[in-house]
């Protein structure tokens, strides 16, 4: 980096007005890409685009709250209520129908909602997960100084992940703020409340698929006893109201829409707009049998778990210089690697990468070129998606993709960085370094 530049980058890192400038700029563009969509004559509206994952959620909770507890995980009993809201919604034709692969206790969780018209119910729904947002905003930030702190929590505030979590109505920012409570915790050797925390990942359990394993492997028994305990409280909460039936139909649902639901294994739930192997394999411009996508997206996940394995050789050292970058390869590789994984899921990693970025630079050439590279990359995700998607009203499908591209080539750079940090001795973290209870 030029001495012009890095004179220019400090200069902006200690100017707030400047910053908060940024922050107007980023969500102007997403505001006013968000009124076109709404006034869009076949998108536009509620529900068909905008809130469309809330559509879903707001059937399911009509469901539970008229007593259909034996049809919760019907898509044909939560159609009528479905087709209710294409009142407010553009276009032509009901909206899409699908199921809601979550636990009972989320129905009943939000079954209020349902005594509500859906505009509203979507506004409360909405402030709610701005509110998780600012709060993942905050997590991320506290792991730096007073005067960086504002800028990171605004580069959380307007990712891609971020927004469209709030866009569609996802609860995703309450799971990724308690995967980063997991992560803070197993820092601080609280492994019994890192389970807990990790617990409330179930709602989505394709993004626990990686980090138990690792915690097996590790032996974190506390960790695991904190998680199991969680899970326990899930599945007896879901049971209470609910009944076992509805729990196995459930189970049943999950795993129906994590493989062929509404197409073949490949082409299910919307991969092409996903961030994964599967999305980057399914879009590739080659001439390849569905059956050889699939082989090579399997290929590609078992190579990007081995990579991971290899970064995580060696003792667990959860306030090591090495653990936050550690838990940011993991976070990655599973957004890569699980079956389902959607734009939002990427919120995942903002705890765990904050952590990471806010230790610093190296003053090694090479890992300093490393270290300058990765943060080039988060800036490219951050930036590069609103530009193509916000400003120029491009298709969504590849702003994904970008996302999708840097995670692979941050997850390459950050392996590289910590093997070549393996065979240093481990410092131990500052305590000013951890962040905060």
């Amino acid at each position: 980096m030029s001495r012009q530049a890095l004179s220019a980058w400090r200069y902006f890192a200690a100017s707030r007005p400047l910053q908060v400038a940024l922050l107007a700029v980023f969500l102007a563009g997403w505001g006013f890409h968000a009124v076109r969509t709404f006034e869009d004559p076949v998108l536009g509206g509620l529900f068909r685009w905008i809130g469309i994952d809330f559509g879903f959620f707001y059937a399911h909770a009509q469901v539970f709250a008229h007593g259909d507890l034996a049809e919760l995980y019907s898509v044909d009993a939560a159609a009528p209520y479905r087709d209710a809201l294409a009142a407010y919604a553009n276009g032509a034709g009901p909206l899409p129908s699908g199921p809601v692969p979550f636990p009972p206790i989320y129905a009943w969780l939000i079954s209020p909602m349902a005594l509500l018209p859906a505009p509203l119910a979507f506004a409360i729904w909405t402030a709610v997960n701005a509110v998780g947002a600012i709060a993942l905003a905050w997590r991320a930030a506290s792991f730096y100084t007073a005067e960086r702190r504002l800028l990171a929590g605004i580069l959380v505030l307007v990712s891609t992940a971020v927004i469209f979590s709030l866009w569609f109505g996802q609860p995703q920012l309450i799971l990724a703020l308690a995967f980063g409570e997991a992560f803070i915790a197993l820092r601080k050797g609280r492994d019994l409340t890192a389970g807990v925390w990790l617990a409330v990942v179930l709602f989505k359990p394709q993004y626990l698929v990686l980090i138990l394993p690792v915690l097996l492997w590790k032996r974190r028994w506390r960790a695991l006893a904190g998680f199991v305990a969680g899970g326990l409280a899930i599945l007896v909460a879901s049971v209470l109201v609910a009944g076992p039936s509805t729990f196995v139909e459930y189970l049943g649902t999950l795993i129906d829409s994590a493989t062929a639901s509404g197409g073949t294994l490949l082409t299910a739930v919307a991969p092409d707009v996903m961030v994964n192997w599967r999305a980057l394999v399914l879009r590739a411009p080659l001439d390849l049998p569905d059956t050889v996508r699939v082989a090579i997206t399997l290929i590609l996940s078992g190579l990007t778990v081995a990579a991971l394995v290899v970064a995580w050789r060696g003792p667990w050292l959860p306030t090591g210089a090495r653990f936050a970058g550690q838990m940011t390869l993991l976070a990655i590789a599973t957004v890569l690697t699980a079956w389902h994984s959607h734009i939002h899921g990427v919120a995942m990693i903002a705890v765990p990468l904050a952590a990471l970025l806010a230790s610093g630079i190296s003053r090694d050439t090479l890992d300093r070129a490393i270290g300058l590279g990765i943060r080039v990359v988060v800036g490219a995700a951050i930036v590069g998606p609103w530009l193509w998607f916000a400003v120029l009203d491009r298709s969504h499908t590849e702003a994904n993709r970008m996302v999708a591209v840097a995670l692979v080539i941050g997850f390459i750079l950050l392996l590289a960085l910590l093997q070549r940090r393996g065979s240093e001795p481990d410092a131990v973290l500052a305590t000013s370094q951890v962040a905060p209870a």
